[in-house]
């Protein structure tokens, strides 16, 4: 498999923009935890669908590689 880049244009997290937003009106913060919310950092979480091997795939589809290997 081959590592590809994002396609970095506006809308590269729409999907994972939208399901934050929807987050934020049900969890405070947005996230389950308070020592992660986002609202004290500032920026947006990724939302991650899933992961096969060293890669991460993001709500929007976008292939991240995972050097946390978490």
């Amino acid at each position: 498999m081959n590592a590809t880049r994002p396609t970095l244009h506006r809308d590269h997290r729409r999907r994972s923009r939208e399901i934050f937003d929807r987050a934020t009106k049900l969890l405070v913060g947005g996230v389950n935890s308070p020592v992660r919310a986002f609202n004290s950092v500032g920026g947006e979480p990724l939302i991650i669908e899933r992961g096969e091997g060293q890669y991460l795939y993001d709500a929007d589809g976008n292939q991240l590689l995972d050097y946390g290997a978490a």
